[in-house]
C-alpha cells in the first residue's frame, strides 16, 4: 500500500517540518496520525497526496516509488483521496450533487456511472435529500460530509482524513465513526489526523505519534496510550478510558459499553 522511508521536508526558510518520517500503512486498518500543533501531520498529509515534494526521503505506492509528472499523480488520487479538515477548501460547485459528482467528471468517467456514484455516495452520507441544494446553506457538519462524499464517490484504496470530528457536535462526531467503519468493513483504509485523542483511541488499530516532526511512538492504541510520559511529553491527553484503566484497576477497553459490561458482571458477582 503506501510506506513512508526516511522522509524529510524542509520549508521555503530552511526550517524542518518532517525529520527522518518513517511509517507503514499496511500495519492497520484505521490509522492515526496524532500530534500537538505543530508535529507535522498536516505537512504528512499533503506529502503523501504529492501536493509538497519532500527535501529528502521517499513514498511508495504499492512498492513502487511516488512520481510527481501529471499522469501518476492523477492516477495515484483516484487511489488515495483526502479530506481536508476545513471543508470549505474542498468545495467547488453551487449544489451538493455537482459537487460531489466533481472529481468523477474530471476523471472523464461516463455520466450514468458518474450518477450511479454521487448517488450511492450521497446515500453513505445521508445526504440524498439535500443533494439539489446550495453548499452555502448546508451547515459545517453537512459540508464535512459532502467533501467525505466526494472523496467516497471515486472509490478509492485510502482516504486520508485531517480532523474530521473537529467542530462537530456529539451526534455527528458518532455519524463520524459510523462512517469510518463503514469504509473499515468496505476495505478501505483509513488514515486519520485527530486531536481528539478518545475519538483516535475508539476508531484506530494503529498510531503513530509525531513529535516535533519525528516519529515519536507507535503502536496499538492500547499499547501507544499506556506510554503516558510520552504522550504528555509530545503535548497530548489520555484517553479516558485509559486513565479508568489505570486508577481503577480495571481491564483496557475500547469502548465503553465493554467497561459498563464489566462493571455490571463484577458488581453482581459481588453481590
Amino acid at each position: 500500500m503506501i510506506e513512508i522511508k526516511e522522509l524529510y521536508y524542509n520549508y521555503t526558510d530552511g526550517s524542518q517540518a518532517l525529520n527522518n518520517i518513517s511509517l507503514d500503512l499496511k500495519k492497520g486498518r484505521v490509522i492515526g496520525i496524532i500530534g500537538a500543533n505543530g508535529a507535522g501531520k498536516s505537512t504528512l498529509f499533503m506529502n503523501i497526496m504529492g501536493i509538497l515534494r519532500p527535501s529528502q526521503g521517499k513514498i511508495y505506492y504499492k512498492q513502487d516509488p511516488m512520481t510527481y509528472g501529471k499522469s501518476f499523480l492523477n492516477n495515484y488520487r483516484q487511489q488515495v483521496g483526502v479530506v481536508f479538515q476545513d471543508p470549505d477548501k474542498q468545495i467547488f460547485f453551487s449544489n451538493v450533487f455537482d459537487d460531489v459528482a466533481f472529481a468523477l467528471r474530471n476523471a472523464g468517467l461516463d455520466e450514468i456511472l458518474v450518477n450511479e456514484r454521487v448517488e450511492e455516495a450521497l446515500r453513505v452520507m445521508e445526504l440524498l435529500e439535500v443533494q439539489k441544494k446550495p453548499v452555502h446553506l448546508l451547515s459545517y457538519g453537512q459540508k464535512k460530509r459532502v467533501a467525505i462524499a466526494g472523496v467516497l464517490a471515486m472509490d478509492p484504496e485510502v482516504i486520508l482524513m485531517d480532523e474530521p470530528s473537529a467542530g462537530l457536535d456529539p451526534a455527528m462526531k458518532e455519524g463520524i465513526v459510523e462512517i469510518i467503519r463503514f469504509l473499515q468493513n468496505k476495505g478501505t483504509k483509513v488514515v486519520v489526523s485527530s486531536h481528539d485523542m478518545d475519538f483516535i483511541y475508539r476508531i484506530t488499530d494503529y498510531v503513530y505519534v509525531l513529535h516535533q516532526g519525528r516519529n515519536r511512538l507507535e503502536g496499538s492504541p492500547e499499547k501507544v496510550f499506556l506510554e503516558e510520559e510520552i504522550i504528555r511529553d509530545c503535548g497530548l491527553e489520555i484517553p479516558w478510558l485509559i486513565k479508568v484503566h489505570r486508577h481503577m484497576q480495571v481491564p483496557v477497553f475500547k469502548e465503553e459499553s465493554d467497561l459498563y459490561h464489566y462493571w455490571g458482571e463484577k458488581s453482581w458477582k459481588s453481590s
